[in-house]
């Protein structure tokens, strides 16, 4: 009977460890899981991401005035439709307007010696190396956290960082948007891109104006 009650208990526990296995990804498994790929993705595939001259100098040696070359943002477009899948529509029309918005500012500033709006890496933000920005925002021992509203989702990985003002420990957060495109979740904001959102916001919020 013991060899019996022994055979049933460890079919039993086979079966509860397949379930186990077997068990399918939340909704918040997925969105993260997109965000750390397209993230580790960019991490090795910048170089070839960055390959666009998306704006030229029409001084000398490239010198300003600048202007965007839209036959060029165009591929750039076609490139991310097909060989950067986690990034949706979403993402690229906010590329589109961002890239009018500067033309705009090229125009008004012909002068101008810093390329507005090309001054830092346009996906992650700032101007350090790729792979140490990535690692910093996304801390193997960060937490994760996600959001969802109807066919938008924030995406956040949460850290300690140091405050270098006050020395301080602060919680830092590390925010990507997804919006769901015919029904998949796809990258529609980046970390430098949401990034660039909040300062804008709070410019308005100071002065009134966009920038």
């Amino acid at each position: 009977m013991n060899h019996v009650i022994k055979k049933i208990l460890c079919c039993l526990c086979i079966c509860i460890s397949v379930q186990l296995i077997a068990q399918p990804k939340t909704n918040n498994d997925i969105l993260i899981q997109k965000v750390k790929s397209f993230y580790n993705w960019y991490k090795q595939n910048y170089t070839q991401h960055n390959a666009f001259k998306l704006y030229k100098g029409n001084g000398v040696d490239d010198a300003p005035p600048y202007t965007i070359q839209w036959t060029e943002v165009e591929k750039y477009f076609t490139f991310i439709r097909t060989k950067v899948p986690a990034l949706g529509e979403a993402f690229i029309e906010w590329h589109r307007s961002d890239f009018k918005r500067i033309a705009e500012i090229f125009k008004k500033y012909p002068t101008e010696e810093i390329a507005i709006g090309f001054d830092h890496d346009r996906i992650i933000g700032g101007q350090e190396e790729i792979e140490e920005i990535i690692d910093y925002c996304f801390p193997k021992n960060g937490k994760w956290e996600v959001t969802v509203k109807g066919n938008t989702a924030i995406v956040a990985c949460i850290y300690e960082a140091i405050d270098y003002e006050t020395d301080r420990v602060i919680e830092a957060r590390s925010e990507t948007e997804l919006k769901k495109e015919k029904g998949i979740w796809k990258i529609s904001k980046t970390l430098g891109m949401m990034e660039l959102d909040g300062i804008r916001k709070e410019k308005i919020k100071e002065v009134g104006t966009t920038i």
